[in-house]
């Protein structure tokens, strides 16, 4: 099967599922959420792209607190991965390029952990151009339940997506900054 015929099934089938939501006379509708997920993947000629570097704040790669009743913890990147691709949306824009990242952190207690309890901390992201220029910036709260001695924190299933619309610069010379914040 052709691309096009493919694009055009695809369509089809996005349509129906427009019509349907809008006659089942709901407000909510369990395929609301897939519908632009599905028009994004087929309506949309994504290029996969060179990516950045990705680098951590020298400094700020890692972070230790301390409380009250001693119980000493520090975090850690643990794995940083990323994707890249370009797209043109619609035929006004420019050429759209996205850095799709997917973070883990690794903590590490000094002592057994008797209390469990909500903990939180904050990590900062930053593009910067081939200048040395800071293009995006972006600033992220995590919380979690500390739940063992060491662990692997992921992000829940959730990617961080850095979008620069309307750009035709190779943004492979770019960097990513990655680091922690106090």
């Amino acid at each position: 099967m052709s691309l096009n015929k493919l694009k055009k099934s695809l369509f089809f089938l996005y349509t129906l599922l427009i019509m349907l939501s809008a006659c089942s006379g709901e407000k909510t509708n369990i395929y609301d959420n897939l519908i632009p997920e599905i028009y994004d993947d087929t309506m949309i000629d994504k290029t996969e792209i060179n990516c950045p570097k990705v680098r951590f704040i020298q400094g700020m790669d890692k972070i230790k607190f301390i409380k009250e009743s001693n119980n000493i913890h520090e975090i850690n990147f643990y794995e940083v991965k990323w994707k890249c691709y370009s797209y043109i949306a619609n035929d006004n824009e420019g050429l759209n390029k996205n850095i799709d990242l997917d973070i883990k952190f690794k903590i590490d207690y000094e002592d057994n952990i008797k209390i469990f309890k909500q903990e939180k901390f904050s990590f900062v992201i930053a593009l910067l151009n081939k200048k040395n220029e800071v293009i995006v910036k972006s600033k992220f709260d995590k919380v979690f339940l500390n739940t063992e001695n060491s662990e692997i924190l992921d992000n829940q299933n959730s990617i961080i997506n850095i979008e620069l619309k309307n750009n035709s610069e190779e943004i492979y010379e770019y960097t990513v900054l990655l680091g922690f914040m106090k």
